[in-house]
């Protein structure tokens, strides 16, 4: 039947066919109406994190009747490593993610025990690891002077010069911090 309200009574009959009075009525309620699926919002699709517990967030669907959320993050072969119940709509890992790529999904469940479709699934990748340092090779100032270890060089301005680190995965977006210092240990650039 439809989800809604039943009746329902009982009564005894023996083999001569006399039947009891009616016991009851007692009522139930049928409820196969699941509450929406949460909207996952954090970590976004394809986001790169440097931590290895990043927190997952989605959208709160208290108000269509959700009373806990079962999420679940896969890593890139599909092996479920994290299943995890969460009362609220939020949920920080307890333990450490590898490095690597991850898909994440959440589904609400209500108190009756039904559970909507899960969330769109997410990407992300834990990226813990740093590029590899630079390695300087020369700084090239006008008038050809390449200046090696501990040279002493008689013509500003230098141009700082070195081959870009090797990435290891796409967008990794690397950049570089260059610092001079005197020496008194004052940081100059």
């Amino acid at each position: 039947g439809a989800d809604g309200t039943y009746w329902w009574r009982v009564q005894a009959q023996d083999d001569a066919g006399n039947a009891s009075g009616w016991a009851g009525p007692r009522s139930f309620t049928k409820d196969s109406t699941a509450p929406n699926a949460p909207v996952a919002q954090s970590p976004a699709n394809e986001a790169r994190f440097a931590k290895k517990r990043p927190l997952f967030q989605w959208s709160d669907e208290s108000a269509s009747g959700a009373a806990g959320y079962t999420l679940t993050v896969k890593d890139a072969g599909g092996t479920a490593v994290i299943t995890q119940a969460s009362a609220t709509n939020s949920y920080p890992p307890s333990a450490d993610l590898a490095d690597g790529a991850y898909t994440w999904t959440v589904a609400s469940n209500d108190a009756k025990g039904n559970t909507s479709g899960t969330s769109a699934p997410m990407a992300f990748t834990v990226d813990t690891t740093g590029p590899e340092a630079p390695a300087v090779t020369k700084a090239s100032p006008p008038a050809d002077i390449e200046p090696d270890h501990e040279e002493t060089l008689k013509t500003p301005p230098l141009v700082f010069a070195w081959p870009a680190t090797a990435v290891t995965a796409p967008d990794s977006g690397v950049t570089y911090r260059l610092e001079v210092i005197d020496n008194g240990g004052t940081t100059l650039l």
